[in-house]
């Protein structure tokens, strides 16, 4: 018997949504588990929709020959996900394991992204693993279809007429979207904790961002736009304690700036 609390700094958790991400069972063998996994931050998962950054409390144990079973909470910290190739930023959300032989753990995200700097559109990723549900709130209220049309065209479903317009702002999120991924597998195998790359052939200005830590208490990001008129802007985090970060930045203005940041659960 393997027993005992593991704390760990940094890991990287690769599950695609819309898959199972297997069985907990292995090959036979004698080894027992009753491990305690803590983090409290630096726990990635990558995939092709999401870019998120957790904390962690698991308990993984394995009584019989094969089955390991998981059971615990991976908490969102900050993070993005993708859909309809708008990106919503994550305000809260939780991966949960519910000790099932069958790794396909419960969702429940919520992000929030917006439309024409008027409409506020909540994303909320339920279900489970292998079969997410996705639905779409805003603020003020709108019917689903409408949203969708929002977020696809940047207008209500009754205003959007296929012109030549539309059928190039599809083809615009199109490539953003392949952008989007070509991105994220770039990230999970350079091991950065965020990238952004387009390339400006969509029309919109092209740019890169990429974000690290430099080391466990301290995070670095640095976005640079080609077009001469914005500056480079950086971003340096030092974390007081896991929820807590004193940060300096300069904006694409130039201007800097110092505070803290703070993050509470409710």
């Amino acid at each position: 018997m393997i027993s005992g609390d593991i704390k760990v700094d940094e890991g990287y958790v690769y599950l695609s949504f819309g898959k199972s991400a297997g069985s907990g069972k292995m090959p036979p063998n004698p080894l027992r588990l009753n491990l305690r996994i803590h983090a409290d931050r630096r726990i990635f998962l990558v995939n092709e929709l999401a870019d998120m950054e957790f904390s962690a409390d698991l308990t993984i144990v394995k009584e019989d020959p094969v089955t390991v079973l998981i059971s615990g909470n991976l908490n969102v910290i900050k993070g993005t996900f993708l859909y309809l190739d708008r990106i919503f930023i994550i305000q809260e959300g939780s991966i949960i394991f519910s000790n099932e032989p069958e790794i396909n753990p419960t969702l429940n995200l919520l992000g929030e992204t917006v439309v024409n700097d008027t409409i506020f559109i909540d994303l909320h990723v339920t279900g489970n693993l292998k079969t997410p549900e996705i639905r779409l709130t805003s603020t003020p209220p709108l019917a689903e279809e409408d949203i969708i049309s929002l977020l696809s065209f940047g207008k209500l479903l009754s205003e959007v007429p296929m012109t030549i317009k539309d059928i190039n702002l599809m083809k615009t999120r199109a490539l953003n979207l392949a952008e989007g991924l070509i991105s994220k597998e770039l990230q999970k195998r350079l091991r950065i904790n965020e990238l952004e790359l387009r390339t400006g052939l969509a029309g919109e200005n092209p740019r890169f961002s990429v974000g690290l830590y430099l080391s466990p208490r301290v995070y670095f990001k640095y976005a640079h736009s080609f077009e001469a008129l914005e500056k480079d802007v950086y971003q340096v985090k030092y974390f007081i304690k896991p929820n807590m970060a004193i940060y300096g930045e300069r904006d694409k203005e130039g201007e800097i700036s110092v505070g803290i940041e703070a993050r509470f659960r409710f």
